[in-house]
């Protein structure tokens, strides 16, 4: 095995993978791998959930041993050091890490001493002062982050966070950038404006790798597509050549190719059904930050909501309150199920009648056990699985585990998982109670259109044709389940 740099007569070389193969954990994928990137393209990578894409993507930047062959480096600028990366798992370091230092501050009595997003984007500064001689100011505006730089990163929103992360990125390179999923996570405006931000940093000579699993966020400046599946090059070559239906349909299914299309949403009738949740005035404030400010909603019994409004507006806070994850919620007069936050309840009384995805639990969520036990785990609300399950518990989560065609993974351990397939099995943990609440935060995101629909569908069925309820927080309208008729806009009150 190399990993080489080279100064090649060829100025259009940039790396060459040659008959590559590579390791995660205990396993080779990606099997004899060739791969000519050359300096005048950009390219997208498509493929299934657990098809290798991130892991194609990390032996780019040197984080994935590579056990045969040679990634060859034709220019001092293609090494990993000045290679701007940015991912889930990126995501989930920086959240891991600072919380690692939590124990650390408690003792030594800094408890305000988080990391700002000022201090992570010099720390990329810093280690890197040739590949970038743009203004600070400049990128800060491309991105229009600027108002989030004395921020704590603990208390920023998922797509807040994902906004500094490809800053972050920017600042370390302007040679190559590689995003993993750079567009999950950010609202409507988000999405339009990095696209036109990358747009025009590649009219400027930057190069861009981008792995996704939506079409729609294939940039028109990408020129190269490659294709993975069952962890092997499935196909690649220019855009125009890749990108075609007969392409598309052996890579992912007829059946993923449908377009999901968007429901027209009822107005709430006045009929006075039970109480479910019942939020007045609440405000939520960190220090001078107000994330909302005199919030008031009621969802009654059979009603399925969305919960939308643009990064930062308080969408997973709001859910947190719900949840029990949050301490303000004592604070602030909060009825579940026809109970008082604060009257005497335990954690648990309320998260047993709830199933829960999200970006943030699936952080929190990092244990090495088999997939068959995560789903289990979802019967006691717990993280890891505590306790003997009974027979029925067992075929019951059987049941889920096929319902969501993941029975060829449940003797693997979750840890190895893909994003996007543990994402699948967080899903089949939340659902495996039959809860009366189904709280689902960005559920399709890093997931492939197969997945997509499967999901979109299941929802339906389960808020369709079960008493359990629904609250769905999503940045894409068309995802959006036929089973939701109520939405909750949160831009009205949000005063970030």
């Amino acid at each position: 095995m190399q990993n080489t740099t080279r100064a090649d007569s060829s100025e259009e070389r940039f790396i060459t993978l040659e008959n590559v193969t590579l390791r995660v954990r205990d396993r080779h994928i990606l099997t004899s791998t060739c791969w000519e990137i050359e300096s005048n393209q950009n390219w997208a990578v498509l493929g299934p959930n657990g098809s290798g894409k991130s892991t194609l993507m990390r032996a780019l930047i040197g984080d994935a041993p590579v056990v045969r062959g040679t990634i060859m480096r034709h220019h001092p600028m293609a090494q990993p050091d000045y290679i701007g990366y940015v991912s889930f798992e990126l995501h989930q370091q920086l959240i891991a890490g600072e919380r690692a230092y939590d124990e650390a501050r408690y003792f030594s009595g800094k408890l305000n001493t988080h990391l700002t997003v000022r201090q992570l984007i010099k720390s990329a500064r810093k280690k890197n002062k040739l590949s970038n001689k743009t203004p600070v100011n400049k990128i800060l505006s491309i991105f229009g982050i600027e108002h989030l730089m004395d921020r704590s990163v603990r208390f920023l929103s998922t797509g807040e966070i994902r906004k500094i992360l490809i800053t972050r990125a920017v600042m370390q390179s302007q040679s190559l950038l590689i995003l993993d999923e750079p567009f999950e996570g950010l609202d409507m405006h988000g999405r339009k404006r990095l696209k036109s931000s990358i747009n025009s940093l590649m009219k400027t000579g930057v190069q861009v790798m981008l792995a996704t699993h939506r079409l729609e966020h294939i940039l028109p400046t990408i020129s190269h597509i490659i294709c993975l599946k069952d962890c092997r090059v499935f196909c690649k070559g220019p855009r125009a050549h890749i990108l075609t239906s007969k392409n598309l349909d052996r890579l992912y299914g007829n059946k993923a190719m449908d377009t999901v299309t968007s429901q027209s949403f009822l107005p709430s009738d006045c009929i006075k059904r039970p109480t479910i949740i019942k939020i007045k005035n609440t405000t939520v404030r960190y220090g001078n930050l107000t994330v909302f400010k005199n919030l008031n909603w009621t969802v009654r019994k059979g009603e399925n909501w969305a919960v939308v409004g643009p990064n930062g507006s308080g969408k997973t806070t709001l859910l947190q309150l719900i949840t029990a994850d949050h301490p303000q919620a004592y604070a602030n007069e909060i009825y579940l199920f026809g109970r008082r936050r604060g009257s005497g309840e335990s954690i648990w009384d309320i998260k047993q009648h709830m199933g829960l995805v999200s970006s943030e639990f699936q952080i929190n969520y990092c244990k090495s056990i088999r997939v068959f036990e995560v789903v289990l785990s979802g019967f006691f609300d717990s993280v890891g699985l505590y306790q003997h399950t009974s027979s029925s518990q067992r075929n019951t989560a059987r049941k889920w585990i096929e319902r969501l065609n993941l029975s060829h993974l449940q003797d693997k351990r979750y840890d190895l998982l893909s994003y996007g397939e543990r994402r699948m099995v967080l899903l089949a943990r939340a659902v495996v109670k039959s809860p009366k609440l189904f709280i689902l935060d960005e559920p399709c995101q890093g997931l492939d259109p197969v997945n997509r629909q499967l999901i979109l569908e299941l929802i339906n069925d389960i808020c369709s044709k079960t008493p359990t309820q629904l609250l769905y927080v999503t940045h894409h309208l068309t995802e959006m389940p036929s089973c939701i008729k109520h939405v909750f806009d949160l831009s009205r009150f949000s005063q970030a």
